[in-house]
């Protein structure tokens, strides 16, 4: 039987809803989405992409009531985009998930009125929102009046995971998520849930303007960030620009971390990564740095994100600064584990492991730290004496 054959017995099978069909509609749906996936790695790139074409052609058709034939479409055909397709393929993806994302909102919020104040912790888990997890026995509460909506938020992963995974192959696309009002909005209501991953993506630092400012030394810099969704490799390569192009004195990391990190190699045989220098936000920019670190609470975390960095005169902004002496920060982490996977429940659910078994699509983001200039002694000193203003609130 032809690939392509198979991706349309795939989606014929596929059902709206699960609960509605007998037990056998949906072992054979299983059934043609394993055969599906087994005949993935033998695949050629017309096969992959003319697959593709179909599945996204039966995604075009379906709207949120279709919500577990459009779930298992999505996820299934990141799986053909990670072993060749072409993720542009995919893109109507962009224009269904905000329904998607609103059915699992609307649902979420019908259940907090049944929550207990505690559960049986040997209770299975279905989903979380809000940061809270939904145990099973009040999940399917609303089952009957809310079909969709319960299976938008049981399965919205299988949303996210595609979408990251186009999105970090087609920097227009990103771009278009990016500016895309609706899809931001739709995410914002639901970002503490199974979506933290697609959160993660858009709130990154992408072709962003930092300011790096050492206030012993009277000297700040302009750096331009791009491709990044967390704090770690941010910060590294910030500090190696600062070395190596500034003449700051600290520590580098090996060739092969500073490689991995810019995304030239997939891998590094050095096993530590870390920041050679302590970043406080502008927050501490009342400080009197002569009396040594300010305040803990005024560390940037390299392990956190860059949308936590908050800008200053329009640009996101660091202050180089001693290490605090009685709490040293460490800030160094396992190389290998700078880009964050993503994590699939439903792969853990099913005794696999969580984590899926592809590089990270985060790595695959084209990305760099350059520094674009130093900042003239009299900028510097004026910004320096705005910062100085700052309370340590604002």
């Amino acid at each position: 039987m032809s690939f392509v054959q198979l991706a349309k017995d795939f989606c014929e099978a596929m059902l709206p809803h699960v609960h509605a069909v007998e037990v056998a509609e949906a072992e054979e749906a299983l059934r043609r989405r394993v055969a599906l996936v087994d005949a993935i790695p033998k695949a050629t790139d017309t096969e992959l992409n003319d697959g593709l074409d179909l599945l996204a052609g039966y995604l075009s058709r379906y709207n949120v009531e279709d919500a577990n034939r459009m779930a298992n479409i999505a996820y299934i055909g990141s799986k053909l985009i990670d072993a060749g397709a072409e993720p542009r393929k995919l893109e109507i993806l962009l224009e269904k998930l905000p329904q998607v994302l609103r059915a699992a909102r609307r649902y979420a919020d019908g259940l907090w009125s049944h929550m207990p104040a505690e559960f049986d912790e040997d209770e299975t888990i279905v989903a979380s929102m809000d940061g809270r997890r939904i145990p099973a026995s009040v999940f399917y509460v609303h089952d009957e009046q809310d079909p969709a909506g319960r299976i938008s938020l049981h399965l919205i992963y299988m949303w996210i995971i595609p979408t990251v995974v186009i999105l970090t192959r087609d920097r227009e696309l990103l771009q278009n998520a990016l500016a895309d009002d609706e899809l931001q909005g739709s995410l914002r209501a639901v970002v503490q849930s199974d979506c933290q991953f697609l959160g993660m993506l858009l709130w990154g630092a992408f072709n962003e303007a930092w300011h790096i400012v050492l206030p012993t030394a009277r000297r700040s810099f302009h750096i331009r960030v791009d491709g990044f969704v967390t704090n770690r490799a941010i910060f590294a390569l910030i500090s190696d620009v600062l070395i190596r192009e500034a003449g700051i004195e600290g520590a580098r990391n090996a060739p092969d971390v500073l490689s991995f990190l810019r995304g030239e190699t997939e891998h590094c045989k050095t096993e530590t990564a870390f920041c050679s220098f302590q970043f406080y936000t502008c927050k501490a920019g009342n400080h009197d740095w002569s009396t040594g670190s300010p305040p803990l609470a005024f560390i940037a975390s390299s392990s956190g994100w860059p949308i936590d960095i908050p800008r200053f005169e329009g640009r996101k902004l660091l202050m180089l600064g001693p290490q605090p002496p009685k709490e040293p920060v460490d800030d160094s982490w396992p190389a290998g584990d700078t880009f964050i996977n993503l994590y699939d429940p439903h792969r853990a659910i099913m005794g696999e492991p969580g984590y899926i078994p592809f590089t990270s699509p985060f790595q695959r983001l084209q990305r760099s730290v350059t520094l674009v200039h130093e900042v003239e002694l009299e900028e510097t000193n004026d910004v320096l004496a705005e910062l100085a203003k700052c309370n340590g609130l604002n």
